[in-house]
């Protein structure tokens, strides 16, 4: 029975020798170098990358294509003792890698283009070279060398390597001299950081094909689902009553009090979805940051109501049901409890059109034992007589002191306004 393949996620990165040496610098406590490098933790690689005469294998790389694969030669330290012949597939975000150990002398013989005993090689991937080497007119092209630091971390089969001083040279057959003619392909100060990893399950072919979407219908529980969606309807429920009871203005929407039962339902339904999957938390995030919200918000109080139903619909999601209830608990005896608190100084505006400053003074020194405080506004005078307008705090809910300051000689007229503060009339 064959082996399965193993498939494993490769990231690259160009950093900065300064960020080089910051991110090592933390892996260090918890990742060891690698068990193969010894002396100063680094070693030199050299590659010899195949490809044909249109640069089959480049132009895929640079397109991106998602299924594509490339043969190349490697040793290290220019030891010619161990030779390995690579092959690197990759299939959408995975790659694999097989290989297969060359002998110097066929090494040799395989630079100076005498290819014929691949043809009847043990290893498999030989043959394959071979094969390819025929119908797609493979050959060696280009070496890329360059010093590497790796770094190995056992869970997750986690590989992180530094590759610094990289440097190319087209393909000739004196490769296996001692001097090698090659040029700096990128910056000195630049280090390429590649981290490889792997998931707990092994991955092969076939499973590339899966359908992800079919998988993931099982990954949630009916029951859980019922129960917190049940949760948010009854801590829905009773935000909707706490927000009828202290609801303070004559006009009652019952748009908006169905609102609240319906964002923490909304919300619930959304924070179990990206707490079970991490990419598809980012992709609602993306989603819901498009969307632009223009109600207009009548009282500043269902700011608080909103924000309440949006809040326990994220607990009752994140599956902390009992912190949402005893929350809710609070903050509706809290609102309930300053809700109906009695105003006995209610503030009012007070509006008076005198016929002269008699009448004037006679009304005010009626105001002043009648009320807790007064403060005039404005004043207007026109040969019509004068306008008064003054803001007053009443000492209770009486209002039976206007009916006094209209019954004074050249009291014209007297307006009084209940006052919140938002207009002036």
């Amino acid at each position: 029975m064959p082996c399965r393949e193993i498939y494993r996620h490769e990231l690259k990165y160009p950093i900065s020798f300064s960020d080089y040496l910051a991110v090592r610098q933390r892996l260090r406590p918890v990742m060891t170098p690698d068990e193969h490098v010894q002396g100063n933790g680094r070693y030199l690689i050299r590659s010899i990358y195949f490809d044909n005469t249109e640069d089959k294998v480049l132009r895929e790389k640079i397109n991106g294509v998602q299924k594509r694969e490339k043969f190349r030669i490697r040793y290290y330290n220019d030891d010619l003792s161990f030779i390995m012949l690579e092959k690197k597939a990759k299939y959408n975000s995975l790659c694999t890698k097989t290989d297969a150990r060359l002998s110097e002398r066929r090494y040799r013989a395989l630079l100076n283009g005498k290819t014929g005993w691949m043809m009847t090689h043990p290893s498999g991937l030989v043959r394959e070279l071979y094969c390819k080497m025929n119908t797609q007119q493979l050959r060696p092209r280009v070496m890329v060398s360059y010093i590497r630091e790796p770094y190995v971390y056992a869970a997750g089969n986690v590989r992180v390597t530094f590759d610094s001083r990289i440097r190319s040279t087209l393909f000739h057959r004196n490769f296996t001299e001692d001097t090698i003619s090659d040029i700096r392909v990128c910056d000195p100060g630049t280090v390429i950081m590649e981290i490889k990893f792997q998931e707990e399950n092994i991955m092969s072919f076939n499973d590339i094909f899966k359908s992800g979407f079919l998988e993931s219908v099982s990954e949630f529980s009916i029951i859980d689902t019922l129960l917190a969606m049940a949760a948010a309807l009854v801590i829905g429920l009773f935000i909707f009553m706490i927000y009828k009871k202290t609801l303070t203005g004559v006009m009652y929407s019952s748009g908006f009090a169905l609102t609240l039962i319906g964002l923490s339902l909304v919300t619930t339904l959304v924070i179990m979805a990206v707490t079970s999957n991490v990419v598809l938390s980012l992709g609602m995030v993306g989603a819901l940051s498009i969307v632009r919200f223009r109600a207009a918000i009548k009282e500043p109080v269902e700011i608080v109501f909103l924000f309440w139903s949006l809040a326990a619909g994220i607990v009752i999601g994140a599956g902390m049901i009992p912190l949402s209830i005893i929350g809710s608990v609070i903050i509706g005896i809290i609102l309930l409890l300053f809700a109906n608190r009695k105003i006995h100084n209610n503030p009012y505006i007070l509006v008076l059109n005198l016929k002269d400053e008699g009448a004037e003074g006679n009304a005010f020194g009626l105001l002043g034992q009648s009320v807790e405080y007064y403060v005039v506004k404005s004043k207007t005078v026109n040969p019509q007589g004068i306008e008064i307008t003054a803001e007053l705090r009443t000492k209770d809910v009486s209002t039976a002191f206007i009916n006094q300051i209209y019954s004074v000689p050249g009291v014209e007229n007297a307006t009084l306004v209940s006052y919140n503060g938002e207009y002036l009339s």
